[in-house]
């Protein structure tokens, strides 16, 4: 599953918030209240009254057809009405808790295998319901007498046990979703508990245990249930979207399963290393469609309605819960193939809604190109017949790597040349090629449990970026991976309520808020260190270890040292370290190392801390030692050495030529910091400015680590600004670098916005951009190619932010011009045009965005038009917005579009987090509890004072305590105190700096 970090930050214009608001590929994480255990007993009776229902209806007409049957049936009425009373009175009694549950473990008990399902849903999208069977084929190993199997917000109708016979061939799957044998023989619950804190049912069958005794080690499992489709983004829910052509709302209903949520759809055992093969029916209306994970087997008209479709589909390859998918839809597709050596051949598709026709092709040429691709890379052809991507309306993540049938957002999949600018279709590549990648590093082999979530999501995350490089042109993914994905893994990290990357989380509710910047975005980084150390002499031993694992554990469950053995053995005596010693520390300890270079006696001595924003990262404050391949570059070239102590000392070369230079870290591939002393800082400042010979990757790392010290209050802020002088005399232009210098001064402006000399600090940040960025630009030049066209997008939109006068009325010049045809305005300069006009407006400027949200086709220009509406200065019209986030004008799925705005928009801080308690309710009744505690952080970037961090920690502590996770809430307080800090360390020193 993919992120929705780009959803929630403002294009270009980043206000950094640590970068906590990445959600990952859950980007379906909410947090249900749950309810103390609920136990009850139902009678066998009623299951077995579904079983025999024709004997009983023919009976009835039988015992009717006579004046003297009628009376023998009041008296078996009389009979029955007592019974009832009884059987209701015991459940009644039964309904109470009781204390001596036979199971109660978070993880299901680990003799009761699935070994096939069978599941027919059918789906009503004019009643908003669904009901089904599934019939799951175990292979029960011990001699116990229950079945724990997983269910949420299910009404399970009945439940029958079948006892297979010694002969029964499991390998033949029921073909019916009726019992084999005749109702005697079939089991129904001697008693039925659910535990509501863990969504299972406790099914007990009292003769279970000596038929397993007997030796019949397989069963069939028949249930049947129903549930309403609702707006909820996980499970099995409903989803909408407008047809402009014909105004008219259409309905999709699909699934969203990872992490837990396949018990929302049907009962089933949810966990990632019980996996089965699954055969899905679907009973759908005439008009519409329906995909899974396999290819259609037959299309027949339901047997019980001649207005439905029962559709069947392959069985498919044994899978995890959380990767079955049914989508019903109204779509229409664009295919292609791709031809194997064997002769078989792969469809692909892009499904989308028709209107958006424009925007499938793009994402079908990425989608073939990097399924060629790793068919390469990993030696094993893509395994199954077909690979669908579907662009879904409501989403609640990026996307989903269900297999064979791959869900996306909108925007996170299609792309339309014409409306789309150059960031969205680099994030359409990055996320088509990030599921793909889980097609093999995730679904062909799965981790074995929720803890090692980041392998999927770290590897995938590092995958993407490589398969755009080799096969998709256009881009060099190596700077955007930096800023995308190690800044924002770095970031996270060095707050004191991180978390180490492989965790031991067991409950619900800590897997779905684990899906986040650690795991994806310091994953795929530690994962990206790690393959460059075991690039050897020109072999590529990590694409050998990685071969070498999937095809070891296909169709299997792995750990995180399955893969460490794989990669080790595949390097052997050539690795300088142990692949499992080298990542350990990487992996199981949170945060990050800062080291500190100490040039003394023609010696550098470095020594390795553990980093913490808010602490005081200048000194030792804990153990921790990091295995760091260390790199280090002087004016002769790089070496590289081995640095797993708290100390070394690297001797300054004899050679005079190589002197005057070391810089770690040159290529950026470390996950470590690095402080240097005033000595060695001046000679790489002087080689900025004078010797090309640090890499534009170095730059950007140097930069993000002295932004990154100047948040820490370990530097004094002048310091980030004397470095960023060298860019008046050299040419810097690439958009990755100036995107980081933006987010220092944004964090730095941002900060001091209440302070006396923010006017003379404004005017200092619009004089470093002006001289190192803008007059180099020729805007009336057309650019010549995405390079240029992404720099002059920069360039603006920092000359936006920061007020530059020439450059806002140019924007405002630009839309008088075009304020009749919106159509013509630049795409790359969309985004900062809506925000500054609206920005300095008023009504007229907030109308002409706000028809514009409403009213366009372009996914993408809705966007930018939702978080352009979050800047108005005027109060009725900051009020006018906040009302749009609870009068149903935003899909709950694009709330962060406008929250960043309002909660960043120094006109609105204060009313926004007002706004936010008053309508509480509303908004953690509707909006998933990842994405409220990433709301919730966005606040503490703009909070700065005791009585906010007071009123927050009460608000969530004390009035609302377990709504939003505990990890979110304390980044968030920890984020407040850092601010309050922050401007205590900084606010004077940087006033005094700019007086003098």
């Amino acid at each position: 599953m993919r992120n929705i970090s780009h959803i929630q930050l403002k294009d270009l214009e980043e206000i950094d918030v640590d970068d906590a608001d990445q959600e990952f590929e859950i980007d379906g994480d909410d947090y249900r209240v749950k309810k103390k255990k609920e136990y009850y007993e139902r009678s066998k009776v009623m299951s077995a009254l579904c079983l025999v229902k024709e004997k009983i209806s023919s009976f009835f007409k039988t015992i009717t057809s006579t004046n003297t049957r009628k009376a023998i049936l009041l008296a078996l009425l009389a009979i029955v009405f007592i019974s009832f009373t009884i059987i209701i009175s015991l459940a009644t009694k039964a309904s109470h808790p009781i204390n001596n549950s036979i199971y109660s473990d978070i993880k299901l008990p680990g003799w009761i295998k699935p070994i096939h399902y069978l599941a027919h849903v059918e789906t009503d999208l004019t009643n908003f319901k669904f009901n089904g069977t599934i019939v799951a084929t175990l292979n029960i190993t011990k001699d116990e007498n229950y079945i724990v199997i997983h269910s949420d917000s299910l009404d399970i109708e009945s439940i029958y046990l079948e006892a297979l016979d010694k002969d029964y061939d499991f390998n033949q799957y029921p073909t019916t979703t009726n019992p084999i044998k005749s109702s005697n023989d079939l089991l129904v619950p001697d008693k039925i508990v659910y535990d509501s804190n863990n969504t299972y049912y406790i099914l007990t069958f009292n003769p279970l245990k000596g038929l397993v005794q007997k030796g019949d080690q397989y069963f069939n499992l028949y249930l049947n249930y129903n549930a309403n489709l609702t707006d909820s983004l996980r499970g099995l829910y409903r989803s909408s979207y407008k047809d402009p052509q014909t105004s008219q709302t259409k309905w999709i209903a699909l699934t969203q399963f990872e992490p837990t949520d396949a018990r929302s759809a049907f009962p089933c055992f949810d966990e990632p290393a019980l996996k089965a093969r699954w055969t899905i029916w679907m009973t759908i209306s005439k008009e519409y469609q329906s995909l899974s994970n396999m290819n259609e087997k037959s299309s027949t008209l339901s047997t019980a309605d001649d207005n439905q479709m029962l559709i069947k589909y392959e069985t498919s390859p044994i899978m995890s819960t959380y990767l079955v998918c049914m989508v019903i839809h109204q779509f229409d597709y664009k295919k292609d193939e791709i031809q194997l050596e064997d002769g078989k051949n792969i469809l692909l598709r892009i499904w989308y809604p028709t209107y958006l026709v424009n925007g499938a092709s793009y994402p079908l040429e990425v989608a073939k190109n990097v399924t060629m691709f790793y068919n390469k890379y990993f030696n094993i052809n893509y395994p199954l017949a077909k690979m669908d991507l579907i662009a879904i309306p409501d989403f609640s993540a990026g996307a989903m790597e269900n297999w064979g049938l791959i869900t996306f957002r909108n925007t996170d999949l299609l792309f339309d040349p014409s409306t789309s600018s150059i960031e969205s279709k680099e994030r359409v590549a990055e996320v088509v090629a990030h599921e793909i990648a889980h097609q093999w590093f995730g679904n062909l082999v799965t981790m074995k449990w929720w803890n090692d979530l980041w392998l999927n999501e770290g590897f995938a995350t590092f995958m993407s970026y490589k398969a755009i490089q080799n096969s998709v042109p256009d881009f060099d993914t190596s700077f955007y991976f930096i800023y995308s994905e190690k800044q924002v893994g770095q970031n996270l990290d060095s707050r004191a309520s991180t978390h180490s990357i492989s965790n031991n989380y067991t409950s619900v509710l800590d897997i779905e808020s684990s899906f986040d910047g650690i795991t994806y975005s310091k994953g795929a980084s530690v994962i990206s260190m790690l393959e460059s150390i075991l690039q050897i002499e020109n072999v590529d031993y990590f694409q050998i270890g990685i071969q070498n694992y999937l095809k070891k554990y296909s169709y299997s469950n792995a750990a995180t040292n399955d893969l460490w053995e794989c990669l080790s053995n595949a390097a052997g005596d050539k690795q300088i370290v142990p692949v499992d010693q080298f990542m350990k520390s990487w992996v199981n300890t949170p945060g990050l190392p800062i080291i500190h270079v100490n040039y003394k006696d023609d010696s550098f001595h470095l020594t390795q801390n553990k980093y913490v924003i808010g602490g005081n990262a200048s000194f030792d404050i804990d153990d921790s030692v990091w295995t760091i391949s260390l790199e280090s570059q002087d004016f002769c070239g790089i070496s590289t050495q081995l640095f797993d102590h708290k100390a070394i000392d690297i001797a300054e070369s004899t050679d005079s030529d190589c002197l005057g230079l070391f810089l770690l870290n040159p290529q950026a591939k470390g996950f470590y910091r690095i402080f240097y002393d005033s000595v060695s800082l001046d000679n790489i400042i002087g080689s900025l400015n004078s010797k090309n010979v640090i890499s534009e990757h170095g730059k950007i790392q140097l930069v993000d680590d002295y932004i990154s010290f100047t948040k820490a209050s370990i530097l004094e802020p002048n310091k980030i600004f004397e470095i960023l002088q060298y860019t008046s005399n050299v040419q810097e232009l690439n958009p990755v670098f100036w995107k980081t210098v933006f987010k220092g001064l944004t964090y730095i402006s941002d900060h001091m916005i209440t302070q006396s000399c923010h006017h003379q600090l404004q005017l200092y940040i619009q004089n470093l951009i002006n001289k190192g960025l803008l007059e180099k630009i020729d805007f009336e030049e057309e650019p010549k190619n995405d390079n240029e066209k992404l720099l002059r997008k920069v360039a603006i939109a920092m000359g936006s932010y920061f007020e530059i006068e020439n450059i806002n009325q140019y924007l405002r010049a630009t839309w008088m011009e075009n304020k009749d045809t919106p159509e013509k305005i630049d795409i790359e300069l969309r985004p900062s045009l809506y925000q500054s006009i609206v920005r300095s407006g008023g009504y007229e400027e907030y109308e002409w965005v706000y028809q514009i949200y409403l009213n366009t086709k372009s996914i993408n220009e809705r966007e930018d038009a939702l978080r352009a509406l979050g800047e108005p200065s005027d109060m009725s019209l900051i009020y006018r917005s906040l009302n749009m986030l609870i009068d149903g004008s935003v899909k709950h799925q694009d709330f962060g579009d406008l929250f960043y705005g309002l909660a960043t928009n120094p006109y609105s801080i204060i009313q926004s987090w007002y706004f936010v308690k008053e309508n509480f309710s509303y908004l953690s009744k509707n909006l998933l509890a990842a994405d409220l505690a990433r709301y919730m952080n966005i606040y503490a970037a703009s909070f700065d004072s005791q009585e906010l961090y007071q009123d927050f920690d009460n608000f969530f502590n004390v009035v609302h305590p377990g709504v939003i996770p505990d990890q979110p809430k304390e980044i968030t307080l920890e984020t407040i105190k850092a601010n309050i800090q922050w401007i205590k360390n900084n606010s004077n020193k940087i006033c005094k700096w700019l007086s003098n």
